[in-house]
């Protein structure tokens, strides 16, 4: 090699060294202050406060939820966003499941205000079987489009994360 590219070889060592960590760690799992952000965006609409589903995540419309065994049917959900706000449409995607028996899941539901709080399986569920009546509004809050960010992890184990979105 010869002395003259070894100085622009070392420079470009450093330019790529540079800008990797500049991206910091992945803190995607534990940042839950992102995961409410992404899976509750303002409800302005606009294209970069789209929600998108996160991995592990779906993006769904409750379709159904049975009060005597707690099995909730849905189908995967796509946002479409304008200067209208957020409207949901359905996908072909279909599901079914139920909210964890063991452990707490983490249930995020919006108040009249608009403002996601945290709640407790009994009003999730609660709030699943009002709204997918079609409701406009119940004793937990406003139902929007019954859509929701859920982490299902099956049959056995359930839905572990459910985060009620906004739209019309």
């Amino acid at each position: 090699m010869s002395l003259r590219k070894t100085p622009v070889i070392a420079l470009m060592a450093c330019a790529a060294a540079l800008s990797l960590t500049a991206c910091g760690p992945d803190k995607s799992s534990a940042d839950t202050d992102h995961a409410t952000k992404s899976a509750a965006p303002a409800r302005t609409g606009s294209a970069q406060d789209c929600p998108t589903a996160r991995p592990g995540h779906k993006l769904v419309i409750v379709d159904s939820r049975s009060a005597e065994s707690g099995e909730i049917e849905y189908h995967g959900a796509k946002p479409v966003c304008g200067a209208n706000g957020i409207t949901w449409q359905g996908t072909s995607e279909k599901g079914r499941s139920h909210l964890a028996h063991e452990g707490s899941p983490r249930i995020r539901l919006l108040n009249n205000q608009g403002d996601l709080t945290e709640s407790d399986v009994n009003s999730g569920n609660a709030k699943l079987s009002e709204c997918w009546h079609h409701a406009k509004t119940t004793p937990h809050g406003p139902c929007y489009a019954n859509a929701y960010d859920i982490v299902d992890k099956g049959w056995n184990t359930g839905i572990t994360e459910m985060t009620q979105l906004p739209g019309n």
